[in-house]
């Protein structure tokens, strides 16, 4: 007779394995989805570039969008290799809980065996009406009427255990015949695609050659745009640093209101002296100012607090130009500065904000047409290159809201310009951006 711990075992064994195929499921949903947007973006990407390929002013566009393509392809790869590891991950559970699951089906039917064997042989002695009424007393055969229960229950419980556990090892064989039938075709895939980013490589190199032949023509246009990048930089902190001043003010405000009320609650007429900075960065009075209100610093703090998670300012892209000195792609004399990131995306694309905040104001400038600086507390964001502005200075935005339309030149390349700011700081927008 099996004991009943261990028959409770296996039966926790088969929810426990059911449980785990649905943390597996969800895991591999989000993957498909990863996997839909990025073949969504290729396709996109794809279209694009067949215009680009197209047009006469194609320049560094044609370059930056076989870049994008390259970029994403990479992606999709690194998602159908972690969908590869699910899967072998998958198989490998499920052939250590068939095996497990077949040795519990043979050690229950042995045990059944055993027992229908045995039960035959002594049929004589187990005679049922025999066996109760052979009883001495009333007591006894109440007893024995309870053990002939409590036996065919027992019988009946290990035939609908043994049921179970067939059951389950079978859909453990249909799971483990699926899963490597997934296998076998993201493998395929895998190996398209991996042939699919070689050749785009390859297209890269060919115009990167291609167009060091205009060296002259964007050497220019490269001292050109960092001369607007420069004024954008400056544009920036200006309005930055007047926001900085403008909040301290309103946080001194603040403050001198609270002082007052409380001295008033006090009977107190005259309130906390409250310090001011003064021009040579010191201060007056015998009371540090707040830089920012109490509802300000809690937005800073919610902001700090979802670095890596915050939405992209557009809603499909890539990242075409990372923050930081980086050697050109075509004059390798030549290194560029990009105080935020490009984010290269599809024309027409709707720009919006990583999160909630106020509009600080909106910039003019050559090289990145319009752009909409939004504070968060003590940060800053800005989108820049959009073609269409819909907010104005002092609205009140939310997460994702639309901010304006990306700006889409001749060639035509689509992108924008994200930059994120503490103060007068610049951060590395990608380390907060959450990762696609």
């Amino acid at each position: 007779m099996m004991p009943i711990k261990k028959t409770w075992l296996l039966l926790i064994g088969l929810l426990l394995l059911g449980q785990w195929g649905n943390a597996q499921a969800l895991s591999k949903e989000d993957l498909e989805k990863k996997k839909t947007v990025l073949l969504k973006e290729i396709s996109e990407m794809q279209q694009e570039l067949a215009q680009t390929d197209q047009s006469k002013a194609a320049g560094m566009s044609a370059y930056y969008a076989l870049l994008a393509q390259v970029k994403t392809r990479e992606s999709l790869i690194n998602t159908y290799a972690q969908q590869l590891a699910l899967l072998d991950t998958s198989i490998v559970n499920t052939q250590e809980r068939s095996g497990q699951m077949d040795e519990e089906v043979k050690k229950l039917k042995d045990e059944y065996a055993k027992m229908v064997v045995y039960s035959y042989k002594h049929r004589g002695s187990y005679n049922k009406l025999l066996f109760i009424f052979s009883a001495e007393n009333f007591n006894e055969i109440i007893r024995r009427l309870r053990y002939v229960k409590k036996m065919n229950a027992y019988r009946h419980s290990k035939v609908s255990m043994i049921r179970m556990a067939q059951e389950g090892l079978l859909r453990n064989l249909a799971l483990l015949k699926n899963s490597r039938k997934e296998k076998s075709n993201d493998l395929e895939e895998q190996k398209m695609q991996k042939t699919q980013l070689a050749s785009a490589s390859a297209d890269k190199d060919k115009m990167v050659k291609q167009l060091a032949k205009q060296h002259s023509k964007i050497l220019a246009d490269l001292n050109d745009r960092k001369k607007q990048q420069q004024k954008l930089e400056g544009q920036i902190a200006d309005l930055i640093k007047k926001e900085i001043q403008a909040a301290a003010a309103r946080a001194k405000a603040t403050a001198d209101s609270l002082a007052a009320a409380s001295a008033h609650r006090n009977g107190n007429s005259t309130p906390a002296v409250v310090t001011v900075p003064n021009s040579s960065g010191g201060t007056a009075g015998n009371t540090a100012i707040p830089r920012l209100t109490p509802e300000a610093k809690a937005l800073s703090a919610s902001f700090a607090g979802n670095q890596g998670h915050l939405p992209w300012p557009v809603e499909s892209g890539v990242i075409i130009e990372s923050f930081g000195v980086h050697a050109h792609p075509v004059l390798k004399e030549v290194t560029t500065k990009n105080n935020g990131v490009d984010i290269k995306t599809t024309g027409g694309a709707t720009v919006r904000a990583v999160f909630q905040g106020t509009v600080v104001g909106i910039i003019i400038n050559p090289s990145y047409h319009k752009a909409v600086l939004v504070k968060h507390g003590d940060y800053f964001t800005v989108y820049s290159n959009l073609a269409t502005v819909s907010v104005k200075a002092g609205d009140v935005l939310t997460t994702l809201e639309p901010l304006g339309v990306a700006y889409t030149d001749d060639s035509p390349l689509t992108f924008v310009h994200f930059e994120l700011w503490n103060g007068t700081t610049l951060l590395n927008p990608e380390s907060w951006l959450q990762s696609k």
